[in-house]
């Protein structure tokens, strides 16, 4: 089988999904179970009403006959009306009430005979008591009809977790932000010096500085790191390792650039002989200086994804937009295999050099309102090939084979400058029920409106956790630095999160 043919299949079916949902933080009331049949609710919905939300008949909930609970797992969105919803249930008791308290529309407390055409105010504490044919039997289920306290989709970007490059002094030229061994480095250049920035999370914003001394002129930029080594190239070319980013060692190579970390090797393109090559370091088994393909990006690629699943034999690193070696600004996505480079885009990003590229997760709402999580590449930022700066941002769900502009929900506020040659890490911080309320920060940030195509995606639920769940990862990106448009640093790190993420989630 054709090379080129095969990572492109590979790159293609690499693409795995992952079922999130959320709910509110309420907690609720619960009684002892009741072992009999013949108080138990069979099935729950809300009635049709396109005038409050579409497909709101479709909207899937949970009979937790154990706890006495009935709630929407996947809450509705932000702003919808629940003050007069009707409701459509079966259950195997002999007489069902409703029981309402605390509501918008009621304020005392009213109990009142179950019919499919009286309009229920879910707003207030709603309950339904299920009483058996021998009348002493009952079952009292608490019902909550959820709904997001915000735009859960937004890629918010806080301007209050926005922090300063970690420098000693106050000027910085340069920068460079990498993943190494599960910390955070930032290698800066402040012009008289250099400072080697680390931390554990770049969430606490406590960093490890201290002044190095090089024994080269490093270019900065080219700073990568593998999965046992730190690689730079230095203003010659000439390639050095270090296992810590202090002491440097020479490779006894020299690169033109370095085009990516692919597991403990470091790939790049070197010249031999006036013929431009793929090479790598350490060297490969089955792997040979070969001539770079035409329009292969040479500088100022994204950083390389390594993608991996079941469906590949070796796992794939990727690599996004760049300038070719005629000076051309491509948008092309390229992937290696471990032996071979092959262009992998079918419908690539239009042409950008410069961008930032990371792993992170969107989501897709159902017609049922159901959510479903996807593993998605997004890239943005970069140099147009007019030499003007874009900061939209662009998502493939496929490992780069196709990438789409990112709906609305997605796209950078107004507030962050437009950069190229940023760099993105993603690191997760641990949330709980409690640290949640300290993010509240978020529902003041503006958000644009839900696109239209939410309303009729479709989505795989998952199942139910046995245990409540109480604290649970939260992924950031966070972007560092960048060059603004007139040249400068951009002396920010930036942290952005899709709200969904910061949700109790119940899964």
């Amino acid at each position: 089988m054709n090379r080129k043919f095969l990572i492109y299949l590979i790159a293609a079916f690499l693409t795995a999904s992952a079922a999130v949902s959320c709910n509110s933080d309420d907690d609720y009331e619960t009684e002892p179970y009741v072992p009999s049949s013949n108080v138990a609710i069979t099935s729950f919905s809300l009635g049709a009403n396109s005038k409050i939300l579409a497909n709101l008949d479709s909207v899937h909930f949970t009979i937790d006959l154990e706890r006495a609970l009935i709630y929407n797992a996947d809450s509705l969105p932000k702003g919808t009306d629940i003050s007069r919803l009707l409701v459509t249930l079966q259950s195997s008791g002999a007489n069902v009430e409703f029981n309402v308290k605390n509501g918008t529309r009621l304020e005392a407390d009213t109990t009142f005979t179950y019919s499919n055409s009286d309009s229920i105010d879910f707003t207030g504490d709603v309950r339904i008591i299920v009483t058996a044919a021998d009348e002493v039997t009952k079952r009292i289920y608490t019902v909550k009809v959820n709904v997001h306290e915000m735009l859960p989709d937004t890629l918010c970007w806080n301007r209050l977790a926005r922090r300063n490059l970690p420098s000693i002094g106050s000027r910085v030229v340069e920068q460079r932000a990498v993943s190494y061994r599960g910390k955070a480095y930032c290698l800066l250049n402040e012009g008289d010096g250099y400072v080697l920035s680390s931390i554990d999370n770049p969430g606490n914003n406590v960093w490890t500085k201290q002044e190095i001394t090089l024994p080269f002129t490093p270019d900065v930029r080219s700073l990568t790191a593998t999965d046992d080594a730190a690689y730079i190239l230095d203003s010659e070319g000439a390639l050095y390792y270090s296992y810590d980013l202090l002491s440097w060692q020479p490779c006894g190579t020299v690169w033109k650039s370095i085009s990516g970390a692919y597991a403990d090797k470091v790939l790049g393109v070197a010249d031999e002989s006036g013929v431009l090559k793929h090479v790598a370091y350490p060297a490969i088994d089955g792997f040979s200086a070969m001539p770079l393909e035409p329009k292969f990006p040479v500088a100022n690629t994204s950083d390389m994804i390594m993608i991996d699943s079941e469906w590949n034999i070796s796992p794939v690193g990727i690599i996004t937009g760049g300038t070719d070696a005629d000076g051309n600004v491509v948008g092309d996505t390229w992937g290696f295999d471990g032996t071979r480079w092959a262009k992998i885009s079918m419908f690539p990003i239009p042409p950008h050099s410069g961008m930032a590229m990371a792993q992170y997760i969107t989501f897709d709402v159902a017609s049922n309102w159901k959510v479903t999580g996807y593993p998605t590449l997004i890239a943005f930022g970069g140099k147009l090939p007019d030499g003007t700066l874009d900061n939209t941002l662009y998502i493939s769900r496929d490992n780069g084979v196709n990438w789409n502009r990112g709906d609305s929900l997605l796209q950078f506020p107004e507030y962050i400058d437009k950069v190229m040659c940023a760099d993105a890490l993603v690191f997760s911080s641990k949330l709980s029920v409690d640290s949640r309320s300290a993010l509240d920060e978020w529902t003041a940030m503006p958000a644009p409106k839900l696109p239209v195509w939410c309303s009729f995606l479709t989505g795989v639920p998952a199942s139910r956790a046995t245990e409540d769940i109480t604290e649970w990862d939260c992924p950031y990106v966070y972007m560092f630095g960048g060059t603004t448009s007139t040249g400068e640093l951009s002396n920010n790190i930036w942290r952005g999160v899709i709200n969904r993420l910061t949700f109790k989630p119940l899964y």
